[in-house]
Formats: structure tokens, C-alpha cells, sequence
């Protein structure tokens, strides 16, 4: 099974340029640390109602759901919105950006990284 998680550890980022806002709430940000459900008036505007886990929240539910994770992945990490920024290294600078992927990778599987992003993949089994 793979499940894909709304990290809250990693939108925190998002919604500094998406709904800088949205913190003016001090439970929303109490939130952020722990994982909600964010419906209704709690919703982000123009975003969908939905529910943000955490990386240690989502892995317990998996758990306790009987299954075994096998794999953690992240998706949107280190060089996330700065698209132009990548775009004008690949072109100028061939070389520089094939390790900028390759370091992109890492950040999609070490821990320390994978933890910031704002897509938590998990892969499991029972």
C-alpha cells in the first residue's frame, strides 16, 4: 500500500508564499506542529478541505492499521518555488544542476529532509 500525506511539517514553508495569513491563528500553527484536519473556516482559501498529518503521526496510523512501512519518501523538498532559479542553472550550468538532482534525491529519502517536505510518501505492507 502506499499512502501519500499532506506533511504539515513542509506546507509550514508552503504557507509562507501561499497564505502568509493563515498564521495569524495561533491554532493553526499549533496545528502545523501536530497535524489537523483543516475544514471549513479553517480551511486554507482556495484550498481544499483536507487533513495535514505529521511525519510520526502518519506512520503510526499506518502501524496501527496492522501495516509494516517499508519506505519513506518526500515530495517538494529543498527546491521547492524556486523553479526559475533551477531552470536558468540547467541552462547555463549543466554540470552544477545534475548534482543540484542529485542532491534533490537525498532530500527526498534522508530523514532530516524527507521530514520538511510538504508530500510524505509511505510505502507499506502487512
Amino acid at each position: 500500500m502506499i499512502a501519500a500525506c499532506l506533511n504539515a511539517w513542509g506546507i509550514a514553508r508552503t504557507l509562507l508564499t501561499d497564505a502568509p495569513t493563515w498564521f495569524a491563528d495561533s491554532s493553526n500553527v499549533t496545528s502545523l506542529l501536530t497535524g489537523a484536519e483543516f475544514v471549513g473556516a479553517r480551511a486554507c482559501s482556495g484550498f481544499t478541505e483536507c487533513h495535514w498529518s505529521n511525519p510520526d503521526h502518519a506512520r503510526k496510523e499506518m502501524q496501527e492499521a496492522g501495516l509494516f512501512v517499508l519506505e519513506e519518501l518526500g515530495a517538494e523538498g529543498f527546491a521547492r518555488g524556486v523553479r526559475n532559479e533551477i531552470a536558468s542553472i540547467a541552462k547555463d550550468n549543466p554540470t552544477l544542476f545534475e548534482k543540484m538532482v542529485d542532491f534533490g534525491v537525498l532530500t527526498s529519502t534522508l530523514q532530516q529532509y524527507r521530514h520538511s517536505t510538504d508530500h510524505l510518501l509511505l510505502m507499506g505492507r502487512s
